[in-house]
């Protein structure tokens, strides 16, 4: 791998995490999970961005032996972050696509989305929010 040691360090982080929280999801404990990375341990250690750090995830989710939903990437990649101090917000929101409602999960931070959503996403997000 020719990674440098701060980023294979994110990635087997991100691929332990992708099993807790697929043990964590499926056993009906995702609140905890939200408040863990809502609220942050900041950590004085420097990691990726958050772009990079979503490929890292990306990357991980290829090496585990189950499906992993949109959910299971944002509480990974969230809690990554949170470690290093970003202030962050899962949201929930639903789409229409072929008569059928969607739904997906992203993380925010200043109101802003910073991994999960892009621009092009027509995501109505759940709890009175204005659409994105």
């Amino acid at each position: 791998m020719a990674l440098p040691p701060a980023e294979r360090a994110a990635l087997l982080r991100a691929w332990v995490l992708l099993f807790v929280v697929e043990l964590a999801l499926r056993a009906g404990a995702a609140r905890p999970l939200i408040r863990r990375v809502e609220a942050g341990e900041p950590i004085a250690r420097p990691g990726p961005s958050v772009e990079r750090l979503g490929r890292l995830v990306d990357l991980a989710t290829r090496a585990v032996p189950f499906p992993v939903t949109c959910l299971g990437k944002a509480l990974v990649v969230g809690w990554l972050l949170a470690r290093a101090g970003v202030v962050l917000r899962l949201r929930f929101g639903v789409a229409r696509r072929a008569g059928r409602l969607e739904a997906h999960a992203w993380l925010e931070s200043g109101g802003e989305p910073i991994f999960g959503l892009d621009a092009s996403d027509a995501y109505v997000p759940l709890g009175g929010a204005a659409a994105r």
